[in-house]
């Protein structure tokens, strides 16, 4: 049996991009439009860097709801048109995702008749989509795969209770967490309880670049996924090979569709065989 921490950035504000939002939402409130807009695009055109592109993103103006979905997917709905094939292509409603979020978040809104803020409808948001369909189903996988029990203590019920009747405002307050950085300074004094966040990912990146590189490649050649005309062969490979080279980061596309692409393949050879 083993302890993991799920729950605790979705309950207690640990994820940065509550704060981002925040931010974006009073920068809106004090500066014309325009001059932000030209302000991140200025940004973009400056420099590449994550960190500054970060900067862009929270400065130009969008919806509060639509940049959280940008925030938490990479962007990815963006590149539909460009990287599906025919056989998604048609398909697929676009506008689907922006608008089934909309929905959620006002009947949340209608339920505590309009008292919750942004950043308390995004974590709600996150409580019940992000939490169970992503992180929890990820660390299930994970763990069920190495035959091995995981408890959560911050999804008690108690305590998610406790966490919900927080203000969303004291939550993020200097840097997220700050009821579990208050009691790790009391039980541990000596803790470092201002340490930033450190996320926990696989080196996916560096995997693509080097070990996974050529299987990158051949399922864009060769794989089902781009044969069967779900992805378009010309789109990815060129993301692939910018990629590879070092041009930019693709991985928040390119591992989902390698992984996607893969399975696809054992799909179609289980069914064959």
């Amino acid at each position: 049996v083993a302890v993991g921490g799920e729950g605790a950035d979705e309950l207690f504000g640990g994820y940065p991009r509550y704060r981002w939002l925040a931010r974006s939402e009073e920068a809106a409130r004090h500066v014309p439009t325009p001059v932000l807009k030209a302000g991140a695009t200025a940004i973009r055109r400056l420099s590449r860097n994550p960190r500054v592109g970060r900067l862009a993103d929270v400065i130009d103006p969008q919806p509060s709801l639509e940049r959280h979905i940008d925030w938490v997917t990479d962007k990815r709905r963006h590149l539909r048109d460009r990287l599906y094939g025919p056989a998604l292509l048609g398909s697929v409603d676009s506008g689907r995702l922006v608008r089934d979020a909309y929905e959620t978040v006002g009947a949340a809104s209608k339920l505590t008749n309009g008292t919750r803020g942004t950043a308390e409808l995004f974590m709600w948001l996150d409580q019940n989509h992000w939490l169970p369909g992503d992180v929890l189903a990820k660390a299930d996988r994970a763990t069920m795969l190495a035959s091995l029990e995981v408890r959560t203590p911050y999804l008690h019920r108690e305590i998610a209770e406790l966490a919900a009747a927080v203000p969303a405002a004291t939550h993020l307050r200097g840097g997220g967490k700050t009821l579990v950085r208050e009691l790790l300074r009391r039980a541990l004094p000596d803790a470092d309880v201002r340490r930033a966040k450190t996320a926990f990912r696989v080196p996916a990146s560096h995997w693509l670049r080097g070990p996974l590189s050529g299987q990158l490649r051949r399922q864009v050649g060769h794989g089902s996924l781009c044969a069967e005309g779900w992805f378009d062969r010309a789109a990815v490979g060129r993301m692939a090979e910018a990629h590879i080279s070092g041009r930019e980061d693709a991985t928040h596309v390119l591992w989902p569709v390698l992984t996607l692409g893969l399975w696809l393949d054992r799909l179609r050879g289980d069914s064959n065989g």
